[in-house]
């Protein structure tokens, strides 16, 4: 028996698209416990307890590279990271059905090896390397290698996650963008990163606020979601340090330093035409985390 802790991520962080990602403090728990019947799962939606489920796949996945015959097993699960939301619930799933794999079959669960078995599953990298390495990473893949690193992130900068009632499929967020990019959009951001990642280890205000900009994904996604440009325009009008929108969305993430600046936010929320829930989040620097075994 082993019980995971999965956490949920928030990716591209403006102008980092498909590359930076961040762990943050919503959690996924999941156990995998032998069993007598091929499958059980527990603990999430009924139309989710059956062989589709994203992490019983990824589970079988991992056997199928390593050509050994899946075991009977029985998963757990208790999450709070919304679904189809941009917080990485797919690659939490994903994460967690490898590190199940990998235990069931008697491997020592490697963090490096995760990566590159939950990177080809996933697709990308950005969200599945700071599920499991924690903090804020960037990521790319070369051929089926995945690289990653970690950056200092500022303790002082809260995360405050704007959380719709309505999902929105990364499928339908990225058939938005477009198949080409002009060479000064792709420049815009290129020169944004480095400087983005200088600004979240020195909690510089100023500088994060204009390097979390970004011309490749964010004004056409933004469409997709009622109340984007208004609780963009609240958050600024408070001071906060910078808006982007959480992975392919629909949440809307803020940054801010202020301690009392969530209960001004949830001030303004009741008069958008959904309904939100703000969440004040902080980095985890954990990433997967193995409870019990």
């Amino acid at each position: 028996m082993i019980e995971l802790r999965i956490p949920a991520t928030t990716a591209n962080l403006g102008p980092g698209f498909d590359s930076l990602g961040t762990a943050v403090s919503l959690y996924a728990h999941v156990s995998f416990i032998d069993s007598e019947q091929p499958l059980e799962i527990n603990g999430c939606m009924k139309e989710y307890c059956n062989s589709d489920n994203l992490i019983y796949t990824s589970y079988l996945k991992a056997f199928e590279i390593y050509g050994i015959l899946p075991k009977n097993v029985r998963i757990d699960i208790k999450s709070e990271i919304p679904t189809s939301r941009g917080l990485g619930s797919s690659a939490a799933c994903v994460v967690a059905g490898v590190a199940g794999a990998l235990y069931m079959m008697g491997m020592e669960l490697d963090k490096k090896l995760l990566l590159d078995l939950s990177a080809k599953i996933e697709g990308h990298p950005d969200n599945v390397a700071p599920a499991i390495y924690g903090g804020l990473t960037a990521s790319m893949m070369f051929g089926d290698h995945v690289f990653t690193r970690q950056f200092s992130f500022n303790q002082a900068i809260n995360f405050y996650a704007f959380i719709p009632d309505f999902k929105l499929s990364t499928l339908d967020a990225r058939g938005i963008l477009p198949k080409q990019v002009d060479l000064k959009d792709a420049v815009f951001n290129i020169s944004r990163i480095p400087l983005l990642l200088k600004g979240l280890e020195e909690n510089d205000k100023e500088l994060i606020r204009a390097s979390m900009q970004d011309m490749l994904h964010q004004p056409y996604r933004k469409s997709l979601i009622p109340g984007y440009d208004r609780i963009e325009a609240i958050c600024m009008e408070n001071d906060c340090h910078a808006v982007y929108l959480s992975g392919a969305g629909p949440t809307i993430m803020c940054l801010s330093d202020q301690e009392e600046i969530e209960t001004r936010l949830s001030q303004v929320l009741s008069a958008l035409n959904h309904r939100w829930a703000i969440r004040k989040l902080v980095i985890d620097n954990d990433g997967t985390k193995i409870l019990r075994s």
